[in-house]
Formats: C-alpha cells, structure tokens, sequence
C-alpha cells in the first residue's frame, strides 16, 4: 500500500483565474482516493456517461478537465481532449489523465477493446436486423425476387437492397464465399 498524497500538493493551479483558490478547495473536497487503483473518485455530480461535473467560474467543466488543469497549470484548448489512461471515467488522478485528439483516444479505445459495436443488431438506427437480412439474402439467391421488390416488402430503398445483397451492407464472410463470387447482380 503506497503513500496517499496530499491533495492540496497535487492541485495548485488557478490557470489566469479559470478556477479560483475557493473552487480548488471546493474540488478536493469531492475526490476520494481509492488506494487500490490510485484512482481519486470523482464523487460530485456525474453525467450520464458517468463523467464527473465540476461547477466553476459560472460554467460546467469535466471534472477530469479541470483535475489535469488544476495539477498542470496547463489549459487545455478546446480540440483537444482530457483523456483517461486508466479508462475509469469518474477518476480525476492526473497521472493517469492525457491530453490527446478526439482521434486519439477512440485509437486507445479500439485498442483496449472498450468500443461498443453500433453495426448490425446493435445499431440503434437500424431498419432491419439479422434474421431479415438473411431473409432478403435467401429470397434474392432464388432467382424470383428484384431489388425492387425486395425493397417494397421491407419497406427500405433499392439502394439499400443492392448493398445488403452485394455484402456491402450487413457485411458477411460466409455468404460472400458462397454466393457473391458466382452471381451477376444486375438483375433490378
């Protein structure tokens, strides 16, 4: 078990005045360190992705934001982003806070594998879902069903036939291999 730091050591900094030595005491008050981890627990307001919320200076600020500027001394510009090295959204620890791009951090994201998938049934914007997209699949293969008609019956755009047919949509290994290398697809 290490050595728990002093907080007021850890966030000294006003930034020009962005915080005010109040709102750093105010900030403090809200971390507890949880020893195990090293993450100091944001435990303020947290928004629905479970970010800490810290009032100051008559605006919401990102907890882990202000906990980097706070430790820094450092504004961080609106590009570029606080982003967790420890991938707890509630943690205000700066050591494991870094500034990056928006690019960045979906990068270490896919990395980590902490993405969720928003393609096929899991995206919420979907028209169909699998079971109607292998249905599509087997009514076109036959031979006796058109894109057009396709699109009718599943109340969606020819387009949107032609690429689900063609695994440009809905992309799948075994029907590519199985029916896409000896097919023409210009019926309509």
């Amino acid at each position: 078990m290490g050595l728990t730091p002093k907080l007021t050591y850890v966030f000294i900094y006003t930034c020009n005045g962005k915080y005010s030595k109040k709102d750093i005491k105010r900030f403090i008050k809200y971390i507890k360190i949880d020893t195990s981890t090293g993450d100091y627990i944001w435990n303020g307001n947290r928004d629905k992705d479970n970010y800490g919320k810290f009032y100051a200076n008559g605006k919401h600020h990102r907890a882990h934001r202000a906990a980097y500027e706070i430790a820094t001394g450092e504004i961080i510009s609106k590009e570029l982003l606080s982003c967790h090295e420890c991938d707890h959204t509630f943690c205000v620890n700066p050591k494991h806070l870094t500034i990056g791009t928006q690019k960045k951090n979906i990068n270490d994201m896919i990395f980590r594998g902490r993405r969720k998938s928003t393609t096929g049934d899991n995206c919420p914007v979907a028209k169909l879902n699998s079971i109607e997209i292998k249905e599509i699949r087997m009514k076109w293969n036959t031979g006796d069903y058109s894109q057009k008609r396709l699109a009718i019956e599943y109340n969606i755009s020819r387009a949107a036939i032609s690429d689900i047919v063609c695994n440009k949509k809905w992309y799948d290994k075994i029907y590519i291999k199985k029916h896409i290398s000896n097919k023409s697809f210009n019926r309509k």
